[in-house]
């Protein structure tokens, strides 16, 4: 498509385009990918603070992330509703920070951004550098890791929690090492929510299916 308004597109992003472009070879880079990977993370969880902070300032938090923050103030092994895990999580933060609107909304981002992090980790397993840098900047349009992630709930905790036992189960399958302690990490998503039985469920699936199934559950890592 050639003419005027693909000129003045041109013109309008050209400003943009090399900032981009600088910021895909870092993310492509060996050396600097993991740092600079960190960077944008850690910017993203700033930027994304500042909205729910700024956006929500009238509303106060949302009404599952209140009930959390009471949780965190009694620790205890369960709850009525759902298991312990967010609750210590967010004990734990408030340990760091008041207890405030705005430490809410930066305990949700830092951890959607972690998230975020182990998903570059994860993918990085299987895709060209490339593939890599498009596959993350989808994945930070769901909604789940901005929008939604602002409300810091017991579906939010699952999205770091479902990506590290996700890694870790690969991690031990390849090496067959009882050092990758995918059931730990299982072990948490279970505390997260209950649903986690579901991911469970897909990892064995997994493992059954898998050609190297007889080398694997003869070693130590199942």
């Amino acid at each position: 498509m050639t003419g005027p308004p693909m000129e003045f597109a041109r013109r309008v992003l050209r400003p943009f385009l090399g900032p981009v472009e600088r910021l895909v070879d870092a993310l492509t880079d060996p050396v600097r990918r993991e740092r600079t990977a960190l960077a944008v993370l850690a910017a993203y969880a700033v930027i994304w603070t500042l909205y729910g902070v700024l956006s929500k300032a009238a509303q106060g938090v949302q009404s599952d992330t209140a009930e959390l923050v009471d949780w965190s103030q009694h620790l205890a092994l369960g709850y009525a509703k759902h298991p312990p895990f967010a609750a210590w999580l967010m004990h734990a933060w408030f340990m760091l920070f008041p207890t405030r609107e705005w430490s809410c909304y930066l305990l949700a981002m830092v951890y959607a951004a972690l998230g975020l992090w182990i998903a570059w980790r994860l993918f990085a397993r299987f895709l060209d550098p490339d593939k890599c840098v498009v596959a993350l900047a989808c994945l930070t349009l769901v909604p789940y890791f901005n929008f939604l992630g602002l409300r810091f709930d017991h579906n939010a905790v699952l999205g770091a929690l479902w990506a590290a036992t996700a890694l870790c189960f690969i991690r031990s399958y390849e090496t067959r090492s009882a050092t990758w302690a995918a059931v730990a990490a299982a072990a948490a998503a279970m505390l997260g929510k209950y649903w986690s039985i579901m991911l469970l469920a897909g990892l064995a699936v997994a493992a059954i299916v898998d050609t190297r199934r007889a080398i694997y559950f003869r070693s130590a890592a199942p």
